[in-house]
């Protein structure tokens, strides 16, 4: 229990604190717990000013106060509605007090007063604290590779998946705007600032769009086809997914909607697919590429009678060998040995010109300077057609066919009811 002393003039200090010479300065702090308080120096002209303690919480929005009763209480209470009123006035609580508890506690002095109990006599208006920002990731920062399981139980090593592919228009973030707090009022009657709401750090970056949804959301877009990735604490779509080193079992198959670059080799049993342009800087070992744009192998390929070279437009290669090509576009290379080779346009080979084993079919011309070896290799060339137009004629037969013999069905019908009439 404090110690009272009294001081100069009318002004009682509990304990070690000072009086209140001017209304305190209110910090900006969250909503504190209930039993928060405080005492506070009573300034006061009562001749019992021991038996009277006040109290406020640390956010000044509440004071509550307690009376001590007498030793013996029929000697008379001295305390009434004018000391008390004296008391909330020096103290400067000027907001909030709650007017209808003073005129009950004053109704039937003593016994109306609230003796020992503490009692909120003021209360002013909590700031209430901004919300932050918000940024929903829907995406992972970091794509880890995920193994699949074959419908027999196994797994397969290669589909790694270390490519995030995604569309244009795909949703990477959702965002919530901050909302910001609302001011409170002390029972001093000044103003308390509530915490500022912040802006959250939104991570845009290269080819990715901010747009708005309405006043208190946005969101971030692709704005391309390709390759989400994380850097610089931003995501990125990437048009070009880069191989530093070898597409093997470190990186597995590779399926993207942008163009590929591979710095190394392409090891035997392992694709690549894309919607766009595949580079090879290394060799094509026993591998499949199918791209919807040009495939370009700075070296080449040795298929090992498996491999598979398929692009909608132009391949260019140093050698083509034991593989089977298919192009829409044409085909460049300095040597082709024992390839299946089919061409919507031209093949042109250029260096030693060899072309040698393998059946070569073209719809346009074929630039060479050597055809067949001394080996007598067979090598069976086709020009003015592709096996797509085989197909569509032998389709074309079939429906012929079909279509003759509904026909004469049909025919034999008209003559029967003819007969009939």
């Amino acid at each position: 229990m404090h110690e009272e002393k009294e001081n100069s003039g009318n002004v009682l200090s509990l304990g070690n604190e000072k009086p209140v010479s001017e209304s305190p300065k209110i910090e900006n702090t969250a909503p504190q717990p209930v039993d928060d308080w405080r005492r506070m120096p009573v300034i006061i002209n009562w001749q019992e000013k021991s038996r009277l303690i006040l109290e406020i919480n640390r956010s000044a929005t509440k004071v509550r106060f307690r009376i001590v009763p007498f030793t013996n209480i029929e000697e008379g209470e001295t305390f009434n509605r004018s000391i008390f009123r004296d008391m909330l006035e020096k103290c400067r609580i000027t907001y909030g007090i709650d007017n209808k508890v003073v005129e009950e506690m004053f109704s039937e002095v003593p016994l109306s007063l609230p003796y020992n109990t503490p009692v909120i006599i003021a209360v002013g208006k909590e700031a209430v604290n901004g919300i932050d920002g918000v940024v929903k990731e829907l995406f992972p920062r970091v794509n880890k590779p995920r193994l699949e399981e074959r419908a027999d139980g196994t797994i397969d090593f290669k589909n790694l998946h270390v490519v995030n592919n995604i569309e244009k228009g795909t949703v990477i973030c959702e965002i919530t705007h901050p909302i910001q707090g609302t001011a409170g009022t002390s029972v001093y009657g000044t103003n308390i600032r509530p915490v500022p709401a912040r802006n959250p750090m939104i991570p845009r970056g290269e080819n990715v769009d901010l747009v708005e949804v309405d006043e208190d959301h946005s969101k971030l877009v692709a704005a391309i086809d390709g390759n989400l990735v994380f850097k610089n604490e931003r995501f990125c779509v990437e048009s070009v997914f880069t191989v530093a080193g070898n597409v093997d079992i470190s990186t597995g198959n590779i399926e993207f909607t942008g163009n590929v670059v591979v710095k190394g080799d392409v090891y035997e049993g392992f694709s690549i697919k894309t919607d766009r342009d595949v580079t090879v800087y290394g060799t094509v070992e026993g591998a499949s590429i199918f791209a919807g744009g040009n495939i370009n192998l700075i070296h080449g390929i040795n298929g090992m009678n498996k491999g598979v070279l398929e692009s909608k437009g132009n391949i260019t290669a140093k050698f083509l060998e034991n593989c089977t090509v298919r192009a829409g576009g044409d085909i460049i290379a300095d040597d082709i040995i024992n390839c299946n080779i089919e061409t919507d346009q031209n093949i042109t080979l250029s260096g030693h010109g060899a072309l040698i084993g393998g059946r070569i079919m073209a719809f346009g011309s074929i630039d060479v300077k050597t055809i067949g070896s001394r080996s007598n290799t067979p090598t069976h060339i086709s020009l003015g057609i592709t096996p797509h137009m085989l197909h569509e004629r032998e389709n074309l037969r079939s429906q012929y066919k079909q279509a003759l013999a509904e026909y004469e069905s049909l025919t034999r019908d008209v003559i029967f009811l003819s007969q009939e009439k």
